[in-house]
């Protein structure tokens, strides 16, 4: 019977002081600051190797991913080349308008895979749930970049919490807004 994890108490790693300082402490909030797009791509192998984690024998991953996304071709190099080392053979499904939702989703049906990355764009995001109720029936591990996914039901994320990333722009403009110096 597949459900949510409620704990991963076990999986984690506590220091000396008692903090939890594992990989999976916050398993759907991992915040990471980016400085630059070539971090963010460093974090699509991240995702494939939190797979692998979760259920060593994996070898198929299907990819979800929106080729009208501007990031879309660099996060697929970099998919596959984290991939490879791992031991992973990755099934690339794209998603458009022409080619519909379902229809994308039915491919990674056919394809008998032990896991799913989304790749994370505004287009994903709107069909989280849809995507987390699709991974939960067919009994794939989903993992995307946004925690919202992982709210959603996905079994995870590695990336930005875009909720928390809003919350700290509105306190900027609020300080810059009050007199604040930008740089400050």
């Amino acid at each position: 019977d597949a459900g949510k994890v409620s704990n991963l108490t076990r999986m984690e790693k506590k220091s000396p002081t008692g903090k939890r300082n594992g990989p999976y402490e916050h398993f759907d909030r991992v915040e990471i600051r980016q400085s630059n797009p070539k971090d963010a791509l460093e974090l699509v192998g991240k995702r494939l190797e939190l797979i692998r984690d979760i259920a060593p024998k994996s070898k198929r991953v299907a990819i979800l991913a929106n080729p009208l996304h501007p990031g879309e071709k660099a996060e697929r190099k970099a998919s596959l080349s984290a991939a490879e080392p791992l031991g992973l053979e990755l099934l690339y499904t794209e998603f458009d308008a022409a080619q519909g939702f379902e229809a994308a989703l039915d491919k990674v049906r056919k394809q008998r895979c032990d896991g799913m990355v989304v790749f994370p764009d505004a287009g994903m995001l709107a069909r989280a749930a849809q995507i987390a109720e699709f991974a939960l029936k067919e009994r794939l591990l989903c993992v995307s970049g946004w925690a919202e996914f992982a709210q959603a039901g996905c079994i995870a994320s590695y990336g930005p919490n875009l909720s928390e990333g809003y919350r700290r722009l509105a306190h900027y403009a609020d300080r810059i807004l009050k007199g604040a110096h930008p740089a400050s």
